[in-house]
């Protein structure tokens, strides 16, 4: 957490001291997440790691946060690839990450839930605009509870259920009463995936 969290401030103060411009950002941000994701394979196979697994259990969730937090700042926050674009990437990112939490476990999977949310609050929740974070929060939670009903994590539904609602409960205090019916609409999108997604996280 401290690595996704620490790259995400990174890339903030960057764009308080205008030093960067948004395509280095984003390239930058991208590599850290691909360093990540090298070195969760890197402690895999080094017989001084190999037998911790936890080393590269921390390191690929990491870089999957990583990932899913430079998608956000190169599709929401800087334009930087359409909204078709941006989607595929989504769908390549949490092809990814799905495939990485069956192979290292739960902890990837904490770590990707941990950072996914925890990126556009960094990055500055209203940046974009509410659509593209409710676009955002709805791919990331679809996502998240796939892997649990393949893996029968009903403890990851139920936890990217309670941020959804969470964020969705933040956004209710603090945006304008205009965009009040956009996040109903999320809620309710929220509340039918999660009841018809959760009971076969559970049954699996």
């Amino acid at each position: 957490l401290a690595l996704v969290v620490g790259g995400i401030f990174l890339v903030r103060l960057s764009i308080e001291a205008g030093g960067l411009t948004p395509g280095l950002r984003t390239f930058l941000a991208a590599l850290f997440a691909i360093a990540l994701l090298a070195a969760s394979e890197v402690a895999r196979r080094l017989p001084a790691t190999r037998d911790d697994v936890r080393i590269g259990q921390v390191l690929a969730g990491a870089g999957i946060a990583s990932a899913y937090a430079t998608l956000y700042l190169a599709a929401a926050l800087y334009h930087l690839v359409g909204p078709l674009a941006g989607f595929a990437i989504m769908l390549g990112v949490t092809a990814f990450g799905l495939f990485l939490a069956l192979r290292h476990g739960p902890p990837t999977a904490v770590m990707a839930l941990l950072g996914g949310f925890a990126a556009p609050l960094v990055a500055g929740y209203d940046a974009a605009g509410i659509g593209p974070l409710l676009v955002y929060l709805g791919l990331f939670v679809a996502a998240l509870l796939a892997l649990a009903i393949t893996r029968g994590w009903a403890w990851l539904a139920l936890s990217a259920l309670v941020a959804a609602f969470g964020w969705a409960g933040l956004l209710i205090a603090l945006v304008p009463a205009a965009n009040l019916g956009t996040i109903g609409a999320f809620v309710i999108a929220l509340a039918v995936g999660g009841t018809l997604a959760a009971p076969r996280a559970t049954v699996a």
